[in-house]
């Protein structure tokens, strides 16, 4: 969730992982993040530990700047650089099966043309 607040100073309380998900978001994509609070929730209480959500936790936050809702029923797999760049992930065909198991219909991922 983004909500604006009245507030000139920096405030965080996050993860590195979030905290430099917000600057790429801010730097390359020009979200006015400074002016908002992020909220990232996850369902159960896990933790975001691994650089493979940055794409979903990314495509979250811009879901909720821009109140344009994402489809349901789709994932997001990839890791995001300082540069803004998304990345591939480790074990995709696993992620893949994960995924139609929860019953996702799409799946968002980056990927590079195999080489010949």
């Amino acid at each position: 969730m983004v909500t604006y607040i009245n507030f000139s100073g920096v405030r965080v309380q996050c993860n590195d992982g979030l905290l430099s998900l917000h600057t790429v978001l801010q730097k390359h994509l020009k979200l006015p993040s400074g002016k908002f609070d992020i909220f990232v929730n996850v369902v159960g209480g896990m933790r975001l530990r691994e650089p493979a959500s940055d794409l979903a936790v990314a495509m979250a936050v811009m879901s909720s700047y821009y109140e344009r809702p994402v489809l349901p029923r789709t994932a997001f797999v990839g890791e995001i650089g300082l540069g803004g760049e998304v990345r591939g992930v480790q074990a995709l065909d696993r992620r893949i099966s994960e995924a139609d198991k929860l019953g996702f219909k799409r799946l968002v991922v980056f990927c590079t043309p195999e080489r010949s």
